[in-house]
């Protein structure tokens, strides 16, 4: 089973930038003989500078949504996840607002059963575009992906004429992983998401904000 989406890429990526306030994801558990299924009802926490917002519940569906305004540029921000059956991983995300980002998605997970990961972890499929101030895509550009607090990175890339990007990568079970964009200014400047056992098909872009090198 995957909770990530599948699919072929489609030309227009789904990118969203302006001010901090969106935060939206998936509150997931995990099966070994069936597919995963939304948790309704799990309290996500959202902490700004280490101070705890109002507690938003998941939906039937396991999704959720956390509108807030009034974050600035280099508040810290972590999100959490939380319930009574359930242990969520990652024990929560961190990351540092930036001016030009106005959305985030997070995903958080429980093994409600012994998981089996599959047979090979090489085969990991990250892809996108990198885009300029103007919506175009970037040639030539390198992603770096990163596993934990590793300093091995591995490389995908380059995008081609339009900006885009198609790469496999290694990734273990249950790692938080890190990618960026070689280069100046770049938004995000990186972007992080739990890699939690299957296979990923994941799309994740990348956009120049209006000081960065066009």
């Amino acid at each position: 089973p995957s909770p990530q989406p599948t699919g072929t890429p489609t030309p227009t990526p789904t990118i969203d930038y302006a001010n901090a306030t969106i935060f939206t994801g998936t509150i997931w558990r995990l099966f070994a003989d069936s597919g995963p299924a939304g948790v309704a009802a799990a309290e996500v926490i959202l902490s700004v500078n280490g101070v705890d917002q109002a507690t938003t519940s998941s939906r039937i569906d396991g999704t959720y949504l956390i509108t807030l305004s009034g974050i600035q540029p280099g508040d810290i921000l972590r999100i959490r996840a939380q319930g009574t059956e359930d242990l969520f991983e990652p024990a929560y995300y961190e990351w540092q607002a930036e001016a030009g980002v106005d959305k985030w998605d997070y995903e958080f997970y429980f093994y409600w059963d012994e998981i089996t990961p599959p047979a090979v972890d090489d085969q990991n499929r990250l892809y996108g575009w990198v885009l300029n101030g103007m919506g175009q895509g970037i040639p030539g550009v390198y992603l770096n992906v990163m596993m934990g607090n590793s300093d091995a990175l591995q490389r995908v890339g380059p995008t081609d004429a339009n900006g885009f990007y198609d790469g496999t990568v290694y990734l273990p079970s249950r790692i938080m992983v890190t990618i960026w964009a070689d280069g100046e200014g770049f938004l995000p400047s990186r972007l992080q998401f739990f890699h939690a056992y299957d296979l990923e098909n994941r799309e994740i872009n990348f956009r120049q904000g209006s000081s960065g090198i066009q």
